[in-house]
């Protein structure tokens, strides 16, 4: 979905420098903005559901990634920038 696409490449290019707090803030603003401007986004939108997959995450993990959720973000923003 193009909302889906537009949310994970804004997520990409601010996401690095904030807590998952502020992520988690700036991620609930930019859902409201897509849904009032008519942007279609996926129920339950995620960043690691959009740019990786399951395969992926666990070979990170295996690798020594922690499983939190900041953790695997941050390894999707590295694989995708």
């Amino acid at each position: 979905i193009a909302g889906d696409v537009l949310l994970s490449a804004a997520c990409i290019t601010y996401f690095g420098p904030f807590t998952a707090e502020y992520r988690h803030m700036l991620l609930e603003t930019a859902l409201g903005r897509c849904e009032n401007l008519g942007v279609p986004v996926s129920e339950g939108f995620s960043l690691r559901g959009t740019l990786a997959t399951d395969f992926q995450v666990r070979t990170w993990m295996l690798c020594g990634l922690p499983a939190d959720p900041l953790s695997v973000d941050n390894a999707v923003v590295v694989m995708n920038a």
